[in-house]
């Protein structure tokens, strides 16, 4: 059986919902990093692979603005 939702409920359910999960998406985001922060101090990985790792967000940047 088909059961009405109030509109006025589904749309805060909606902005409840988009609201979590843009919360989500900052922790995630923090937890990530926290962690390369971690791994590039303590020595866990090489100079080498931190250096690419830094350039490789900037690139990227420009690899998507050029396609």
């Amino acid at each position: 059986m088909f059961v009405e939702i109030p509109h006025r409920t589904f749309i805060d359910f909606v902005k409840t919902l988009h609201n979590f999960t843009e919360a989500m998406v900052l922790i995630l985001a923090a937890t990530v990093n926290r962690d390369l922060t971690v791994i590039v101090n303590g020595g866990y990985i090489s100079d080498t692979f931190v250096e690419v790792f830094s350039n490789f967000n900037p690139q990227l940047q420009i690899d998507v603005s050029v396609a």
